[in-house]
């Protein structure tokens, strides 16, 4: 009979420990805690090999991106924070949330990082670029829970409201413009060394960072310039066959075929603004349709339902 085997313990935090998580290749562990900081554990010599404080909140939540050079974190201060763990630095800093931060996952491919909220949303930010591309709300509660799937194309989310949501990503189509462009990278393409961050001090968030920030309303306000709210981020059993990722790209292939800026007459900015509303417009028809047919679907059983207490009704006065 297999049993589990105990270890070791790590002993260097002096709160409640939120979250522990291993790298990609399982040589580290990252940890946050309630004493406001994130400790990086070296799993061979059982030490402390790099400790991250803050001074305002605690984080509730930490993970390493899928190739294990940076780490990001869930704040309770409503903060979204990234460190590369090789030059001991805190790379990118958002606010852009109404509450605290619960949890937060990595799309497989590193470029894109989603979190979910007290407030109820659920944030998907672009990385490549710093900063928030999509404000996602469909539960009625505090949102604790997110992931993506291994290959990136659903995540999941839970909440307060006793529900579990399934949603699809559009990542392919958001980037196919953006591929063309020479944008550069958050993170190196080699996970780190050991050497690269052991022996290093506590790390105050006292450097220049590239930081968004965002004010919101409380309940559901107006998407930002360069976000979209719910986009094409749709649960799958409701996405119909025009509306599938295949065919998405199918359109965008065909965009792409339009001429350049400097062999038309219309500006670019005034294409890409053209194309956008028509997505949405299709977006919002296909959401018509929908709602078109479960009114439909309700109607029929509503009738049904009407019909068997009519039959029913006329048989207890048959028997009286």
């Amino acid at each position: 009979m297999y049993r589990q085997r105990f270890l070791y313990s790590l002993y260097r935090h002096t709160h409640w420990v939120r979250c522990a998580k291993f790298s990609p290749d399982g040589r580290l562990i990252v940890s946050c805690s309630e004493d406001k900081t994130v400790k990086i554990w070296d799993t061979t010599n059982k030490q402390c090999v790099n400790n991250f404080s803050d001074s305002v909140g605690f984080a509730n939540f930490v993970d390493f991106n899928p190739n294990g050079t940076c780490i990001a974190s869930a704040g309770s201060d409503h903060t979204v924070k990234i460190w590369d763990i090789r030059v001991n630095k805190l790379l990118q800093h958002y606010q852009v949330h109404n509450s605290g931060v619960n949890c937060l996952s990595f799309h497989p491919s590193g470029n894109f990082l989603i979190t979910a909220s007290s407030d109820g949303t659920l944030k998907i930010l672009d990385l490549l670029e710093g900063r928030l591309i999509y404000t996602l709300q469909g539960h009625t509660g505090p949102v604790f829970t997110v992931s993506f799937s291994k290959n990136g194309e659903l995540f999941s989310s839970g909440g307060a409201d006793t529900q579990v949501l399934l949603w699809r990503t559009n990542f392919d189509d958001l980037r196919c413009k953006d591929l063309k462009r020479n944008l550069k990278r958050l993170h190196f393409d080699s996970p780190p060394h050991l050497l690269d961050i052991y022996p290093r001090t506590p790390h105050p968030h006292d450097g220049k960072t590239e930081t968004v920030e965002t004010t919101e309303t409380i309940g559901k306000t107006p998407p930002e310039k360069g976000e979209e709210i719910c986009g094409y981020f749709l649960n799958p059993s409701l996405m119909s066959p025009e509306c599938s990722p295949t065919t998405m790209k199918k359109k965008t292939e065909d965009m792409s075929d339009f001429p350049s800026e400097s062999q038309r007459s219309i500006p670019l900015a005034v294409t890409d603004a053209l194309e956008h509303i028509m997505e949405q417009l299709h977006v919002l028809t296909q959401t018509v349709s929908i709602l078109e047919q479960r009114l439909t679907l309700t109607e029929d059983k509503l009738k049904d339902c009407l019909e068997n207490q009519q039959k029913l009704f006329s048989a207890i006065q048959q028997k009286s």
